[in-house]
């Protein structure tokens, strides 16, 4: 009776375990086609955070060009590979998702190499030269969060004022 038991539970579990595999797989195929979908978005409208690079090489036309071919690129071969897998063709799957990786890894390539890390360095010097020159800031995130501004100014409220000297609650 035991190892009926037993069976039963080893049955149960192996089931469970099937069925949690496949909610993965599906999240990661929806987590792809989310991918394919996002670079198809870049390639075709030329749109997308991944193009706004002020500090290119090659200049911004050619560079946004490049950008959006290799996104197409990729795109295509990810969306292949969420529709092979969910026919469940598994060999063309991966080699589709291979190809599809290797597109990626030459966005993030090219980004790297197609940058100004020099001119952007310098942009960002430039930026922080400014902000320190200029420490009263007029954005509305910095009134929003800095609550202290009379401590910054070497005061703090409460505090006598030698302007206040001899003037009593009433003056």
């Amino acid at each position: 009776m035991l190892t009926n038991f037993s069976h039963l539970l080893y049955e149960g579990a192996e089931q469970t375990s099937a069925e949690a595999a496949a909610g993965t797989g599906m999240a990661m195929l929806f987590f792809k086609i989310a991918i394919a979908l996002y670079l198809l978005y870049i390639g075709a409208l030329g749109k997308g955070k991944l193009l706004d690079n002020k500090y290119t090489k090659c200049g911004e036309k050619k560079y946004r060009l490049i950008m959006r071919l290799v996104a197409l690129f990729a795109a295509i071969f990810i969306l292949a590979n969420g529709v092979l897998e969910f026919l469940a063709i598994q060999t063309a799957a991966n080699v589709m998702w291979a190809i599809g990786l290797v597109g990626l890894l030459a966005l993030l390539v090219l980004n790297i190499v197609l940058t100004d890390r020099k001119a952007m360095v310098a942009a960002r010097e430039e930026a922080e030269r400014e902000a320190r020159a200029n420490p009263k800031r007029s954005d509305p995130l910095h009134s929003a969060f800095v609550f202290d501004e009379d401590e910054d100014e070497g005061t703090m409220e409460g505090e006598d004022h030698p302007e206040d000297e001899g003037k009593g609650p009433d003056a």
